[in-house]
Formats: C-alpha cells, structure tokens, sequence
C-alpha cells in the first residue's frame, strides 16, 4: 500500500503535458516542421542550408501556440562563411504575424559572441556574453531554456547568457536561427509542457498508437 501511495503522489506531481520531440533527419524529411521560403533541405542524415542574409535570418520551426515552457538543443556546424558575422542560433515563443518574439544568436567576429536577443516591434533588445565565437567545421550544441519569462543560453552545456523580459510572449513555436553562413544542424531534441512525444526517433516508452496521435498533432500544427 506504501509503494501505491508514493507512486501516486509522483504521478500527480508530474507536468500533466510534458513530453519530448526528436528529430535527427534520418527519415530524410521535414515533416511537420515550417521552412519559410528557405532552401531547407535534409542530405545525408543531416539537415542543412545555405542562406548569406545577417539582418534577415534563415528561420525553420516547429510547435505551435500552446507551446510555453521547453528546451531546445540541437547540434550545428557552419560549413562555409557567406557574410561577416555569421551565426547560429534559436527563435523561441515564435509568431510569424506577431511583432513580439524571442532568439539567441553565437555570432562570429566582428560581433563574435552569444547573444539573446528580444524583437518588439522591429526594435531589437538584446544581452550579450563573452567574447567568442563559432569556428568553422566545428560541430557545436546549442541549447535554450524557455521558462516564464527568463531565457538561457547553453552552448556545449555552457551557460552563457540569461534574459529576462515582462514583454515576452507567454507562448509560441521553437526553431532554428542562422544566416551568413552554410551550416548543417542535427540531434533535435524539444522537451516541454504541451510538447508531445514524436519526431524520427521512436520512444521506447511510448505507445504506437499514442506515437501515432502526438505526430499526427503536430504535423496538424494542433
């Protein structure tokens, strides 16, 4: 009876939506995620695009607006220099048609560090951290922490910036960010309330038919 009881008070406590989406591109596809009019494309097992734009990033996302709290981590390498200041990076809590949304940016020289940054109304507020920046063919993990309204910046498990803001949006999708550069992007993983279990990789733990469900959901965007 003491097991049963302490098992239950562990179920009750656990995030009643929380899960976990995957995607390391082996299927070599894009499904379910939003590319923007951008050559995004899958090559070997890896997801890959060449954009030069600084101003305008390369954007690529997934989620929708019930999305809230999550971390996003992916690995990404840039292959090829197109513009000064090239970048790898995240856009969090993002809206296409709203003028509210968040990102973090590695940038290389001149800029050359990690930022987090917080689009209001095409004006850019951002926070920055040490000074260093992406090498060429060196695969880096980037990872963000969405909780609230505080953002974290991790890259190789490092944390390197924290931003806060009352501005920012309660909820949105998740993404990739880069522009200037060639790079290759790999091992997704999203863990958060709302987020579903689903993505390339199956979940042992998972339920067939629940795998079928929460993908179905989104690729739906629901």
């Amino acid at each position: 009876m003491k097991i049963i009881l302490v098992l239950c008070v562990f179920l009750t406590a656990m995030p009643a939506f929380a899960g976990t989406f995957k995607d390391n591109f082996d299927d070599g596809d894009l499904d379910g995620w939003t590319t923007f009019g951008k050559d995004w494309k899958v090559e070997n097992g890896k997801l890959t695009c060449s954009w030069s734009g600084i101003n305008e990033g390369a954007i690529l996302t997934i989620g929708n607006s019930s999305w809230i709290d999550y971390t996003f981590e992916y690995d990404g390498i840039v292959l090829e220099k197109l513009s000064d200041n090239y970048y790898l990076g995240h856009v969090m809590r993002y809206d296409k048609q709203s003028a509210f949304f968040l990102y973090t940016a590695f940038h290389a020289p001149p800029w050359n560090n990690p930022v987090i940054g917080f689009i209001v109304n095409d004006q850019n507020f951002f926070i920055q951290g040490r000074q260093f920046g992406p090498e060429l063919n060196k695969w880096y993990h980037l990872k963000m922490v969405m909780q609230g309204k505080e953002a974290k910046f991790y890259i190789d498990d490092n944390l390197e910036v924290t931003y806060q803001h009352d501005l920012i949006p309660e909820s949105g999708s998740v993404g990739i960010l880069f522009g200037g550069c060639m790079a290759e992007f790999d091992n997704v993983i999203i863990t958060g309330s709302n987020v579903p279990d689903g993505g390339s990789i199956g979940f042992a733990i998972a339920s067939k038919r629940k795998l079928t469900t929460t993908w179905g959901e989104i690729r739906r965007g629901k």
